[in-house]
């Protein structure tokens, strides 16, 4: 016969009072565990938040100087597999040609991801520009082993991107 502790940690349903007790204790550990990993989540996902914030400012002030080199070379090996130093020069270039520089950004949205492919953090961002312009941005930045997160990927919705 198991004993009250073996049958309160398995689930069993409880036949006496000293297992009715053991099941409201561990219910009330669950309960407060799960509430401990909240917080510390939450914790987390407003510093990741705020990582994603201060990235998008950097690539912003980078795009502001015509940095173009700068940011392909800090990028990530991903999106450098994907995009020529060329054409992540021209996309930029072309940005701040018809947009104008960043000027001022909103992050409207992230989501902190990590999975066997490694971790990354999306974040939109609601963006003006210099020339008058708007335009959603959605940018992914991968963590490498280093800690640091770096330039995934990067996309740009604008109408004034397309007729200007």
């Amino acid at each position: 016969m198991a004993s009250p502790i073996t049958k309160c940690i398995w689930g069993r349903l409880a036949e006496t009072n000293l297992e009715a007790g053991c099941v409201s204790s561990v219910r009330k550990a669950a309960v407060l565990l799960c509430m401990v990993f909240l917080c510390v989540g939450c914790g987390k996902f407003t510093a990741t938040g705020e990582e994603g914030q201060r990235l998008d400012e950097g690539l912003h002030a980078a795009m502001a100087r015509g940095d173009w080199s700068g940011i392909y070379s800090s990028a990530d090996d991903g999106y450098r597999e994907g995009v020529t130093p060329e054409k992540s020069q021209a996309l930029f270039s072309n940005i701040v040609r018809k947009l104008g520089a960043p000027v001022g950004t909103r992050q409207v949205g992230w989501q902190a991801m990590s999975g066997t492919s490694g971790t990354f953090l999306r974040s939109q961002c609601s963006t003006k520009f210099a020339n008058n312009a708007t335009a959603t941005e959605r940018i992914v930045w991968k963590k490498g082993a280093d800690g640091v997160y770096r330039l995934f990927s990067y996309y740009i919705s604008s109408d004034d991107l397309i007729t200007r």
